[in-house]
């Protein structure tokens, strides 16, 4: 993964006050998988963590925003680095 992709982990990381480690980083293929890491990182380490529709809408507005991409062009499948031009 690239400084897009590095600078996208970050910027998820901030968001929602969690920390994703390099092993778990080289997991998260799909957008899905980053969405599912962050729902039980937030469901283990924080009180009243969003539900995962509210974090699926927060996750793909800040990937909408760090990429200037259309909210539309974000699914569960894109893949990081390919589909959303992280390189």
């Amino acid at each position: 993964m690239g400084l897009q992709g590095v600078e996208l982990l970050m910027k998820v990381e901030e968001h929602f006050g969690v920390s994703i480690t390099d092993e778990d980083a080289a997991t998260l293929m799909v957008v899905g998988d980053l969405h599912f890491w962050l729902c039980q990182e937030l469901l283990l380490t924080k009180p009243g963590a969003p539900s995962p529709s509210d974090v699926w809408l927060q996750l793909r507005q800040l990937i909408a925003d760090q990429l200037g991409l259309p909210l539309e062009t974000i699914q569960t499948d894109s893949h990081i680095v390919h589909d959303l031009r992280v390189e």
